[in-house]
């Protein structure tokens, strides 16, 4: 649903859609069915949108059983995350943090030339978020890759287990970024 029709969320509505939740892989998460993407709704949001009535959006879909809110460093997104520590710092054992960000593409906002590697880009882009939230860890850090970088893939996804095993994420996944435009070859 688009910010333009957030009228249309109507207790019914939200009651009818949202108050399932599902088991995230092989967690001890539960996530409702629909995620409330913070990123996307800061960004479509127009200038004239008050932070209060979009505060008060992210409040009544938690109110309606939403407890799984997703943000992107992808975009260099701090933003978001910003938004996500005011709105639910007072919240955060009631809901799941899911966070999206780069393996190869630094956050301008850190004055980061070049990392050695993707894995030290992981870690850095969590622990900022770490900062940012105001939390001792995510619920889930999903890694954006490219396939043709398969050769980093084991060293991405032993970064996630080590930050899992260090108590910064509770789960972590991968997501290839597949260009349409870009032939591929198997």
């Amino acid at each position: 649903m688009s910010p333009g029709n957030w009228h249309m969320l109507t207790p019914d509505l939200i009651r009818s859609r949202i108050l399932r939740y599902r088991s995230f892989g092989h967690t001890d998460l539960s996530v409702s069915e629909i995620c409330f993407n913070v990123s996307q709704l800061l960004l479509n949001s127009s200038a004239t949108t008050s932070k209060a009535f979009l505060a008060n959006l992210m409040d009544q879909a938690q109110a309606y059983g939403v407890n799984t809110f997703t943000a992107d460093h992808v975009r260099n997104d701090f933003l978001a995350q910003e938004f996500l520590a005011h709105s639910f710092h007072q919240k955060r054992h009631q809901i799941n943090l899911f966070l999206r960000c780069s393996a190869y593409d630094p956050p301008s906002e850190l004055n980061l030339t070049r990392l050695s590697s993707p894995s030290e880009l992981i870690r850095v882009n969590c622990e900022q978020s770490l900062r940012i939230l105001k939390t001792d860890y995510l619920d889930n850090l999903s890694v954006l890759s490219s396939p043709t970088q398969y050769e980093e893939l084991d060293h991405i996804l032993y970064t996630l287990d080590i930050l899992k095993t260090e108590g910064k994420i509770r789960s972590g996944g991968l997501s290839l970024d597949i260009d349409p435009q870009q032939p591929y070859d198997e």
